[in-house]
């Protein structure tokens, strides 16, 4: 497992007037290298507010060099890689627009949002701050640090490949059923493609004509929460649509069956929002049935 994270911090509001970076490296699944710079941003002005939240001050990025100085180390960690950020939105287009400043070329990489990846690996924690993830996973943060933040984005990954069992970013990103849609980022690229988009039901079409009618799954709407053990969720609903299953969004009326998957179905000790809105559906006298993936699996073999 080999990525960087990596964040910025800023000097005022506009997204190239970056004053600090840091870079955590990770390499065959270790925190390998560590790394931090101040720099001086283009337009000298530092807002109150954003001093207020890292601290940095004018006078501590005076001499330090400008963005262009560092690029070519900064370019080394980045090019061609998984790239994970908190809130990636920010500090990849802090990154684009002071490269765009300065008229240097767009590396390709592909950007991970370990906000996005913590509301899918834990989806009951409520808030998804850095500090509010990293505190519940009990990693060390002092936070708007660079350096600290960059290396906290890199052990939320470990951490959530470790729970997976994901030796990959792309697997953990397969598993948790979170498509990267080609994330790679040059100067056309628009913004929202940083974030990644689940597929949705009506993605999942069967490859044949040829249904079996009678298959236990056949016209019924499945929905399925938490990570799946077996396989990753893309593969699971479209097996599904290949039985003549519907996969389905969310929990409502019209369900069939929810899937728990194999971490979370331990007498639903894990209670997510799906399984929450299944069991109030249940108590109101709903047909919909909760079942865990194993059940799933002998479902699916017909």
């Amino acid at each position: 497992m080999d990525f960087a994270a990596i964040d910025f911090e800023t000097a005022n509001e506009q997204r190239a007037s970056a004053c600090a970076v840091g870079i955590a490296v990770v390499r065959k699944g270790l925190l390998a290298e560590q790394c931090a710079w101040l720099v001086r941003p283009p337009e000298f002005r530092f807002s109150a507010r954003n001093v207020a939240i890292h601290g940095i001050q004018p006078q501590d990025v005076e001499d330090k060099p400008e963005f262009p100085e560092l690029w070519e180390t900064l370019h080394a960690y980045i090019e061609g890689r998984f790239l994970a950020a908190h809130s990636a939105a920010f500090d990849v287009s802090v990154l684009r627009r002071t490269l765009a400043y300065y008229g240097i070329p767009q590396p390709e990489f592909r950007a991970l949002c370990t906000c996005c990846l913590a509301k899918a690996m834990w989806p009951t924690l409520g808030s998804y701050t850095l500090k509010s993830v990293t505190q519940m996973l009990g990693i060390a943060l002092q936070h708007h640090n660079a350096a600290d933040d960059a290396a906290a984005c890199a052990e939320i990954v470990r951490v959530a490949c470790q729970q997976t069992s994901c030796r990959f970013i792309e697997g953990l990103v397969e598993r948790l059923g979170i498509a990267d849609a080609g994330a790679y980022y040059n100067e056309s690229t628009p913004r929202a493609a940083v974030s990644y988009r689940p597929k949705r039901s009506k993605d999942y079409t069967p490859s044949s004509d040829s249904i079996d009618p009678n298959h236990p799954l056949f016209g019924c709407t499945v929905v399925f929460t938490g990570p799946l053990v077996s396989m990753d969720r893309n593969e699971a609903m479209q097996r599904l649509a290949h039985v003549g299953g519907m996969p389905g969004d969310s929990v409502t009326k019209k369900t069939h069956y929810l899937v728990v998957g194999g971490r979370y179905f331990d007498v639903f000790s894990h209670k997510t929002e799906k399984l929450q809105r299944a069991l109030s559906l249940i108590a109101e006298g709903s047909d919909l049935e909760v079942i865990g993936e194993d059940d799933f699996l002998k479902m699916l073999d017909g």
